[in-house]
C-alpha cells in the first residue's frame, strides 16, 4: 500500500494515514447505517406490538363498562397514547390503558380548524360505499345520460321524513339527482321496520314495493337472500344515528330530509 500511496505524486496525493482514516470513516458510516436498517423493523414491530396490546386492552375494559357495546373500530388518533374508537358508530377517543375516556369530536388548529374525525369518517364512508354493488339497493334514477350525482339515502320504512322524502323522488331525479335507497330499519334487526324492508328488498319489483310500503300498504311477507342486515350494520359503522341519512359522492353526510332545490344547491347543481 506504501508503494500505491509513493506512485501517486503530485497534486491530489493521498497518504497512507489519510487513507487508513477515509477507510475507517466508510467503515463506520457503513455500520451506522446497517444498524438504523436493522433497527427499522425491530421498531415497527414494537410499535405493532403496542398497538395491538392497546386495542385488546380498549376493547376489554370497554366491553365491560358498557353492557353489549359494539365496538367496530380501534385505531391510533394523531395524539400519541390515544385510540379513536367507532362504539356503535359513535366515535370516541380512549386512553391506551384504556382508564379514561373523551367524547365528541377532535380538531386540528391551524390556519383553519379542521375536524380530523368527520374528515376521517367521511373518507371511510366514501371507501364502504364505493364497494357496494348499486344491485344490492333499490335505486331511483333519472336516465343515466341525465344523472348529475348520486346520493346513498339510508332509509326506514316506518320514517316519517323518509316517506315524505320518498314523495318527492320525482322532483329529484328531474334535478339529475338518482336516490339509491339502504336499509336502516332503526329499532334494529328484530324490528317490525326490519321485515318490512326484507319483504321490499325480496320483491319482484323493489322499486314498487319501496313506493308502496311508504305508502302505508302492507306487503306481502317475503323471505330470502338479503343485504339489509349487512346495510344496518354498515350505516352503524359510518355514523348513521337517524334517518333519512343522506351520504354525498364525496362521502360526506347530511341527517335528516334535504328538499330537492336544497340538496341540488348543496352538491352545486345548477337550479331553475
Amino acid at each position: 500500500m506504501a508503494g500505491i500511496a509513493k506512485k501517486m505524486g503530485g497534486e491530489g496525493t493521498m497518504s497512507l494515514a489519510e487513507m487508513k482514516r477515509n477507510t475507517v470513516l466508510i467503515l463506520t458510516g457503513f455500520f451506522v447505517l446497517m444498524t438504523q436498517v436493522a433497527a427499522t423493523p425491530a421498531t415497527a414491530f414494537k410499535e405493532a406490538a403496542a398497538h395491538a396490546e392497546a386495542r385488546d386492552t380498549i376493547t376489554r375494559k370497554l366491553t365491560a363498562a358498557v353492557a353489549g357495546a359494539k365496538i367496530l373500530s380501534i385505531e391510533p388518533s394523531p395524539i400519541a397514547g390515544l385510540y379513536e374508537v367507532n362504539v356503535g358508530g359513535e366515535t370516541v377517543y380512549v386512553a391506551a390503558d384504556g382508564g379514561h375516556m373523551i367524547g365528541g369530536d377532535m380538531y386540528q388548529v391551524g390556519p383553519q380548524i379542521v375536524n380530523v374525525s368527520e374528515s376521517k369518517r367521511t373518507l371511510v364512508r366514501r371507501r364502504l360505499l364505493a364497494e357496494i354493488d348499486e344491485s344490492e339497493m333499490v335505486v331511483f334514477s333519472p336516465p343515466p345520460r341525465k344523472v348529475k350525482a348520486k346520493v346513498t339515502v339510508f332509509t326506514d320504512i316506518d320514517c316519517g321524513y323518509c316517506r315524505k322524502l320518498h314523495r318527492e323522488i320525482k322532483n329529484y331525479n328531474d334535478l339529475g339527482i338518482a336516490i339509491r335507497y339502504m336499509a336502516f330499519p332503526r329499532a334494529g334487526l328484530e324490528s317490525r321496520s326490519y321485515q318490512k324492508a326484507v319483504s321490499t328488498w325480496c320483491s319482484d319489483d323493489p322499486n314498487a314495493a319501496m313506493t308502496q310500503a311508504k305508502s302505508g300498504v302492507d306487503l306481502e311477507r317475503r323471505v330470502c337472500a338479503n343485504p339489509v342486515s349487512t346495510q344496518y350494520r354498515l350505516g352503524e359503522m359510518v355514523g348513521v344515528t337517524g334517518t333519512p341519512a343522506l351520504v354525498l359522492e364525496d362521502g360526506s353526510m347530511l341527517m335528516g330530509y334535504r328538499p330537492p332545490l336544497e340538496l341540488a344547491r348543496t352538491m352545486g347543481i345548477q337550479t331553475p
